[in-house]
């Protein structure tokens, strides 16, 4: 910032319109003479400096100058008035259950409540000691399965071989029986005598259940000279266990010969013991 004294610089700043001075940002224009030290001021909007002139300008209001140091803390005020209450704040977590306080005295003894439900079954006993062999129960059902065959079946074969022929048959489900049957043939051979086989077998549609073959029995008839046949009669009794449904075959053979009368029966038991 230059500083100005004296006549010279009144007559100038005097003779100067004010109404651009300072400009718009708030500075001011001069013109310093270089031989004769005159100072003018002038708006630079219209105006400017002579060549024997340097232009100079400064600042309405000056720098800011530095802070000074801290003053010392003031006096404390008076309190102010207490503010209006503030809202509810949320609300806190629960406090820890505090100690437990000493028990009251003991009250009257109320009246008699209502029976409850029964509650849930206890967990079983340990078993108790094996009890006494009861009495025999009486004698449960059976059941009976029978064939009877009164028509003649021929048994035939050829001497010097031994196929078997189907007399009668049951069909039997799984379990266990004893298994009976009966056949009356005729011998109608001329010459030696006949020898008449019969068995029991099982089939599972038609196919033989390996370890069924069981009772078997033969008979001779001989047919003697002036007679029209000889007579005789075969018996078959056989415990049997079938793992599944068959049918349980009376199968015979003999050569000139027939069956009649035959019959098959079957009762089911519960076990089968063997004596």
């Amino acid at each position: 910032m230059i500083l100005v004294a004296g006549p010279t610089a009144a007559l100038a700043l005097g003779s100067v319109a004010l109404g651009s001075i300072p400009d718009g940002n708030g500075v001011i224009h001069s013109c310093y003479g270089k031989s004769g030290g005159n100072l003018r001021v002038l708006d630079a909007a219209n105006a400017t400096c002579g060549g024997n002139e340097t232009g100079l300008t400064w600042n309405t209001t000056g720098p800011a100058g530095p802070q000074g140091p801290k003053g010392d803390k003031g006096d404390t005020g008076p309190a102010g008035p207490t503010g209006p209450a503030g809202k509810d704040g949320a609300k806190g977590e629960k406090g820890d259950t505090g100690a437990t306080g000493p028990a009251g005295p003991q009250g009257e003894k109320g009246d008699t409540g209502a029976t409850g439900n029964t509650g849930p079954a206890g967990p079983a006993g340990s078993q108790g000691p094996k009890g006494d062999k009861g009495d025999t129960g009486a004698a449960g059902l059976s059941d009976a399965y029978w064939s009877r065959q009164w028509s003649e079946v021929d048994i035939d074969y050829p001497y010097d071989q031994a196929p078997r022929t189907t007399v009668n048959y049951l069909t039997l489900p799984p379990g266990k029986y004893i298994v009976s049957g009966k056949a009356t043939f005729e011998d109608k051979h001329v010459g030696e005598a006949v020898e008449v086989t019969c068995m029991f077998g099982a089939y599972h549609y038609g196919i033989y259940i390996p370890g069924s073959y069981f009772d078997a029995s033969f008979l001779m008839l001989h047919r003697e000279a002036g007679e029209p046949f000889d007579v005789g009669t075969i018996f078959l009794t056989q415990p049997l266990t079938l793992t599944e449904t068959a049918a349980v075959r009376l199968d015979c053979g003999a050569e000139d010969t027939v069956a009649e009368m035959s019959q098959m029966n079957a009762i089911k038991v519960a076990n089968l013991t063997q004596g």
